[in-house]
């Protein structure tokens, strides 16, 4: 949900799409010059280049409190990341993908967790969430992702605990150690 709530802010969630790297600079610095944003880091987007350190930040999964949770999530960006780039460096395009499905499929992401399904690509089809991570482990050679599809998502253990043990041993659930 606070993904959600996040996108009332400006320059957050999914951007417009730009046309290459330097339409994103030229936003950046439009930006930055305008006094809009006192530096880079306000363009808090879903996923941003670093102009500085020439990487992708991927902001969606940031709050994990389970270690094993948040390498799972390193995994499958480290390889999709890697994915893309090949895809780009031989001169391969995948079809676009409206922003309004982008928005919709955030949306069931969100509203229903392990239960969500997804718009396809084209936008002609939904998928389960499970015949997605299926799809993508098997294409990016993942080992993690299942693994956290099969697990008791944090939304769930959090109420759970919660409704079984009280507000106390939620807080403490949620502390690092």
């Amino acid at each position: 949900a606070r993904a959600k709530i996040f996108e009332n802010l400006p320059n957050t969630g999914i951007p417009t799409e730009f046309a290459d790297y330097n339409a994103y600079r030229k936003l950046e610095r439009a930006m930055v010059s305008s006094g809009s944003i006192a530096d880079r880091g306000e363009l808090w987007f879903d996923v941003r280049p670093h102009t500085t350190h020439g990487t992708v930040e991927i902001r969606i999964p940031d709050a994990q409190s389970d270690p094993e949770i948040t390498l799972a999530f390193v995994e499958y960006a480290d390889a999709l990341v890697a994915d893309l780039a090949k895809q780009y460096e031989e001169g391969m395009r995948q079809s676009r993908i409206r922003r309004e499905l982008l928005d919709a499929n955030k949306w069931h992401a969100v509203r229903y967790g392990q239960d969500a399904e997804f718009f396809t690509r084209d936008g002609n089809e939904m998928i389960s969430l499970k015949e997605f991570v299926d799809s993508e482990t098997d294409r990016l050679g993942l080992s993690r992702l299942p693994d956290l599809y099969a697990r008791e998502s944090g939304a769930a253990k959090q109420r759970r605990l919660y409704e079984n043990q009280g507000a106390s041993a939620l807080a403490e659930c949620l502390c690092l150690k």
